[in-house]
This record gives structure tokens, sequence and C-alpha cells, in this order.
């Protein structure tokens, strides 16, 4: 190889080595990533343990309501059931009241039908 070339191939290795000599003092050493991995790391457990906290909560939340609510259907449940019952007691009386009702008109009718009978003949 010739001088002028090895000089210039050294000239580029120095500016090469110049640029790396600015930009090194940027980067971080372990030490520094070693920090903010460990930073980083506790302020996502943080977060994940708030974020639990926070759906165990809403969890917690939804069961009471969830309760209430089958409290009131409970509720609901039983009123329509007393109110089924009184229906049907009503129905009940009203069918003995009709039976009788229809019983009676059935030995007028045949009352009626014999006077009938009788008086034709």
């Amino acid at each position: 190889m010739k001088q002028a070339a090895r000089d210039q191939l050294l000239q580029n290795l120095d500016r090469q080595l110049g640029e790396v000599r600015q930009f090194l003092p940027t980067l971080a050493t372990r030490e520094e990533m070693n920090t903010a991995i460990t930073a980083e790391r506790e302020r996502t457990d943080r977060r994940f343990d708030e974020l639990c906290a926070a759906i165990k909560d809403e969890g917690d939340q939804t069961r009471r309501h969830m309760d209430a609510v089958a409290e009131s259907l409970r509720n609901d449940l039983r009123s329509a059931a007393e109110g089924y019952t009184a229906v049907r007691q009503q129905v009940s009386a009203l069918e003995v009241r009709h039976t009788r009702d229809v019983r009676a008109l059935d030995a007028r009718v045949s009352r009626l039908e014999n006077d009938r009978g009788t008086r034709c003949r």
C-alpha cells in the first residue's frame, strides 16, 4: 500500500474515532442503565399494584350492586307471588259463587219447565 493511501486511511480512522469520542459521553453506563431499569421496574410494579387494587374495588362495588339488585328482585318476586295468591283466592271464591249461582239457576229453570209442563196439560 502506498504512503498516500495509508495516510488517507489513517485520516479516515482519526475522523471516525473523533466522531465516536463525541458520541461516547452521551451513552449511559452499565450502572446508569441498571438504575434506570430498576426505577422503571419499580414504577411498573406500583402501577400494576394500583391497577389490581382498582380492579378489586370495582369487583367489590359490582358485587354490592348485584346483591342489591338480587334482593330487589327477590322482593318483587315475593310481592308478585303474594299478589298471585290473592288473585287465585278471589278466582276460587268466584268459582264457588258461580257454581252455586248456576245450580240455583238450573233449579229455577227446572221448576219453570215443570210448572210449564203441568200448566199445558
